[in-house]
């Protein structure tokens, strides 16, 4: 799906939310070089947090890299 999506000709983010270089490892369900390919595709590649945005640098250093923190403790943050 991220690959067709990837194909589209208007402004496209794709959100990643947990470290794709350890899914491969572990689940070895995508490959580095397929990720590589569709993070330079799209227009914004959105992570959840500093750490996650160097991992996934690894895979494009092209890549338009965005980080969205990720709001889990609400009350926490605005405090």
């Amino acid at each position: 799906m991220i690959g067709t999506l990837a194909e589209l000709s208007c402004q496209k983010t794709i959100f990643v939310h947990s470290d794709m270089a350890n899914e491969i490892k572990v689940r070895k369900n995508i490959s580095s070089s397929f990720l590589s390919e569709v993070y330079g595709k799209y227009d914004n590649v959105a992570v959840i947090s500093e750490d996650l945005a160097e991992i996934t640098r690894g895979f494009n250093p092209r890549a338009n890299i965005v980080t969205c923190h990720n709001l889990m403790d609400l009350k926490a943050i605005i405090k």
